[in-house]
């Protein structure tokens, strides 16, 4: 791990006064030339440039990343530019409220490390912007990166354990600690955990991975509540300083030290650094670098919706027993794309509102209340079980619903052994046809994600649910299913169909068997005897109309 100290710098830049010279009056009309016979006070120019905070406030010697873009935080920089001294630069932005300058800085090959500060000049003068060189971090026994061989160990120091009780209460943020509330500082620190790696090392542990050191929020966060009640960023989510650690949690020395301990004990150190948000008091909100810094502004931003099926790689989590995994295909990701727009409760009220159509339909108006109960765990999970059931039973007059089955749970497409064995051709490659079209259209938007998914499925095929499954794994069940439809087909039975792609289903959830509400619908007129199954509507068995019946003419 890289763990060279980032100091934090804030730099206070006195301001000094001016007499207005003849010059710089006859820049303001109405002024009279100073005759310097009068004595006048000495004013600051209050456009004069200053600075606030650095970005990072120091570098590397021989880094690989060179040059580095340093953001400068201050007022009055409006139109300013950088020199650099020994060191080569360039500003490359400015914001419109002259408050921000971004400064590519490069450190020439073989400079010595030390104090390289920059300078801005802007209309109301120049600043100097504190900036140091730092030296190379030898490399032995750092920079090993983790994998799949290390134990890994995660702290969230607040909870772990309380090394140094002379930061519990620091003068810059008092009252922020009391063990008797969840959500506030309980103490832990930096200390505890160095004090505790003889005990992580006969673990076994060979890596910590520490929840954020930032430092965080002085005060009470009371943007984000929880139960009402105003909370402490104890968990280190609330950064307000990317450069600093937290004062309750112990000093950036202090965090050298543990480093440098767990290393000699053959510990890596792993930081969750949290680079896509801050917290709400961080002086980026009400102030942002840029207009687009953030998603939208303190007022009006986009909700974290949770849902993984929305990042750069929507397979990032593929287990499929995790409670959000994604394993679905990538069309549908693209269906349910405008859903994921909506603040996660928003999503929640209008999936559970589609299940609900969906056992609606299933069931009719008569037993709505009772089908309900029924998919009540399916429901609540707010699995697509349900919408399985509603293609199976549409498929029948539209066969192109299969395709939401067969690019979502794809070994309940099964139930398709209807068409092939009641040879009702058209039915069949209408389904595939539709599914194949389909999977080129989404491919068009995203097709590495389609090499992916097949990825997960050659990966997770065959393996169990959990315990909300039906302990039967689905190689015992596939046969099943293929007798109950191809049963089902040759005796005109379609309420097999729902059944069959029940139990092929990759894991049997309980909520499942929500999808026997589509045998109800099945018993309706309307698509018991619909014309889409083929050209006959006839109730009469498939084997008499396929070897001729008895009956006279």
């Amino acid at each position: 791990m890289r763990c060279a100290a980032l100091a934090a710098l804030t730099v206070v830049c006195g301001i000094t006064g001016v007499i207005p010279s003849e010059a710089t009056d006859r820049s303001h009309p109405g002024r009279g030339p100073s005759t310097g016979t009068v004595a006048l006070p000495r004013f600051a120019r209050d456009d004069k440039p200053s600075i606030e905070k650095v970005e990072p406030p120091n570098w590397w010697a021989g880094h690989s990343i060179n040059p580095v873009r340093v953001l400068v935080r201050g007022k009055n920089l409006t139109g300013a530019r950088a020199t650099c001294g020994r060191l080569t630069c360039a500003t490359r932005k400015v914001s419109a409220t002259g408050t921000y300058a971004f400064v590519d800085v490069t450190i020439p090959a073989g400079m010595t490390p030390g104090s390289y500060p920059l300078t801005l000049r802007a209309a109301g003068g120049s600043v100097a912007v504190p900036f140091s060189v730092s030296p190379a971090l030898p490399r032995s026994g750092r920079f090993q990166g983790f994998g799949p061989q290390d134990v890994v160990y995660l702290i969230m120091p607040d909870r772990f354990a309380n090394g140094d009780t002379t930061n519990d209460h620091p003068a810059k943020s008092p009252g922020l600690i009391d063990r008797s509330k969840a959500r506030y500082y309980h103490g832990g620190d930096l200390a505890g955990v160095r004090q505790r790696l003889p005990y992580l090392k006969s673990l076994g542990i060979t890596a910590i991975w520490l929840n954020p050191i930032y430092d965080n929020n002085d005060k009470l966060n009371e943007k984000e509540t929880y139960e009402g009640q105003a909370i402490t960023d104890y968990h280190g989510y609330g950064a307000v300083d990317f450069y600093a650690v937290d004062e309750h949690l112990g000093t950036l020395a202090e965090f050298k030290q543990l480093v440098d301990d767990a290393h000699r004990v053959g510990i890596k150190i792993i930081l969750d650094m949290v680079a896509n948000h801050t917290g709400p008091y961080h002086p980026w909100v009400s102030d942002s670098p840029t207009p687009t810094w953030f998603h939208g502004t303190a007022a009006k931003h986009l909700a974290n919706t949770w849902q993984v099926w929305t990042l750069a790689d929507p397979y990032a989590r593929s287990d499929w027993t995790s409670p959000i995994a994604y394993v679905y295909s990538p069309a549908f990701i693209q269906l349910v794309a405008p859903l994921t727009r909506l603040p996660w409760q928003a999503f929640m009220a209008v999936w559970t509102l589609i299940l609900l159509a969906g056992v609606r339909f299933l069931t009719g108006p008569r037993l709505f209340a009772l089908g309900v109960v029924f998919a009540l765990m399916e429901l609540a999970g707010g699995n697509i079980e349900i919408l399985i059931a509603v293609a199976v039973v549409v498929g029948f007059r539209w066969p192109a619903a299969w395709s939401f089955v067969l690019l979502t749970k794809v070994t309940p497409g099964v139930g398709l052994l209807w068409f092939a064995v009641r040879r009702e051709w058209n039915q069949l490659a209408t389904a595939l046809v539709a599914t194949g079209m389909i999977m080129v259209a989404s491919a068009v938007f995203m097709p590495n994600a389609w090499s992916d998914w097949l990825t997960v499925l050659s990966t997770v095929s065959g393996r169990d649910g959990t315990w909300a499954a039906v302990p039967i794994p689905l190689l015992a069940r596939l046969p099943v299913a293929v007798v109950v439809v191809v049963w089902g087909a040759t005796t005109d039975r379609r309420w097999t169909v729902p059944v069959a792609a029940m139990i092929a289903l990759p894991a049997l959830w309980y909520g499942a068997f929500s999808m026997l509400l589509a045998t109800i619908a099945l018993q309706r007129p309307e698509w018991r005897d619909t014309g889409g199954s083929g050209t006959s509507t006839s109730r009469e068995p498939y084997r008499a109309r396929t070897l001729g019946s008895a009956a006279p003419a």
